[in-house]
């Protein structure tokens, strides 16, 4: 009884994650086809990189403009970009 409830369970979060994937696929080609750049926008992001003492050192003064995408997922290449703006700082090694 735990067993099948457990796989139901599995079942139903399975289902409802393709769900939402699908639907903002659906809603990310709908922007791209009435309007390109609509679905697209730009993030600034600054590089780190790890230096002794576990500290890290930012190079504010070379930020990058990566290309993301207005979705939940990553879509087309481009990361999301609600992602990139609450990580707008990227480790290089």
């Amino acid at each position: 009884m735990i067993r099948s409830f457990l796989l139901r369970g599995a079942a139903i979060l399975i289902g409802a994650a393709a769900i939402v994937y699908i639907v903002d696929a659906a809603v990310f080609a709908h922007r791209v086809a009435a309007n390109g750049t609509a679905a697209f926008g730009s993030v600034q992001v600054y590089l780190t990189t790890p230096t002794k003492g576990s500290r890290l050192e930012i190079f504010t003064d070379q930020p990058q403009t990566i290309p993301c995408a207005h979705a939940l997922f990553p879509h087309n290449g481009a990361p999301p970009c609600w992602y990139l703006k609450r990580h707008s700082m990227q480790q290089i090694n």
